[in-house]
C-alpha cells in the first residue's frame, strides 16, 4: 500500500540525519519518558481527489510530529524543526515513484502539515 511506502520513506530520509530520536511509523497514543525526542510520521484526510477519470489520484495530508518533554520550551521545538527536520524534508528521492506532489501547508512549530496527491 503506498501510504505504508510514503511513511517509510520519510521515516528513512529522517534516520539519515543525525537527531538522536525514537522514529514512530504512526502517531503514537502513549509515551515512555525514554521515548523522548520522538517523531512521529502518519497520514490522515486520504480521499479520492476525481481530478482524471482514467486515473487513481488520492489527496492526502502528511504529518511529521516533534515530541519533546513538556519542560521543554517552544524555542527549543522550533530550533528542532528548523535544523532537523526541514533538511531532511528537503529532498526525499524515494518519494518520486510514490507521490506526483508534495506541497507544505504549514508549520506549528510541533508538525509540519504537507498535501500529498498519489
Amino acid at each position: 500500500m503506498k501510504h505504508t511506502d510514503i511513511r517509510a520513506a520519510v521515516l528513512d530520509a529522517l534516520e539519515q540525519h543525525e537527531h538522536g530520536a525514537t522514529l514512530f511509523d504512526g502517531r503514537p497514543a502513549v509515551f515512555d519518558e525514554a521515548d523522548f525526542p520522538a517523531i512521529a510520521v502518519y497520514l490522515t484526510g486520504a480521499e479520492y481527489t476525481g481530478e482524471a477519470l482514467d486515473s487513481d489520484t488520492w489527496q492526502a495530508e502528511l504529518h511529521i510530529e516533534v515530541f519533546l518533554p513538556a519542560q521543554v520550551p517552544d524555542s527549543e521545538l522550533d530550533s528542532w524543526m528548523e535544523s532537523r527536520i526541514y533538511p531532511a524534508m528537503s529532498a526525499i528521492p524515494a518519494l518520486s515513484g510514490l507521490i506526483t506532489t508534495m506541497v507544505t501547508q504549514g508549520c506549528s512549530g510541533q508538525v509540519i502539515l504537507a498535501t500529498v496527491l498519489q
